[in-house]
């Protein structure tokens, strides 16, 4: 487990440095980072603030989502007398679950609403609605 997280993490370090070595090469950085009272910000504090109040919420409810999968992963590991085939079998069905529920809050992602919400959709060839509590 340890060493997947190690090579996940370093992917990502390896493409964030890649992409700051190209913007660099290319003199693309200033357009990332200006300097002087010439330019604008890239964002202004209000709408900083905006972002923290609409995504922190839903970022927490993925994270606290995950966790109770790793949990179920850690507790299905420490459970004495479970073959390896039987923790395998068990690691696939927590991760078709956790692929269950991204797909169904990933469905909902435009309105907001996870899958879970929605009870019917109507298609109309003028109008595509779908009605959610």
């Amino acid at each position: 487990m340890l060493g997947a997280a190690v090579a996940w993490s370093t992917v990502r370090a390896s493409r964030i440095v890649v992409w700051c070595g190209l913007a660099w090469w290319f003199g693309l950085l200033p357009l990332f980072l200006p300097r002087g009272k010439q330019h604008a910000p890239l964002f202004s504090r209000r709408e900083v603030c905006e972002f923290a109040r609409l995504t922190l919420p839903q970022i927490a409810s993925n994270f606290s989502g995950w966790l109770i999968f790793e949990l179920q992963l850690v507790a299905l590991t420490n459970v004495r007398g479970v073959s390896t085939a039987q923790v395998a079998a068990g690691a696939i069905w927590v991760q078709c679950e956790q692929a269950r529920r991204a797909a169904g809050l990933g469905l909902g992602l435009g309105l907001g609403l996870g899958l879970e919400a929605c009870r019917t959709a109507r298609l109309d060839p003028r109008v595509a609605s779908t009605t959610c509590r």
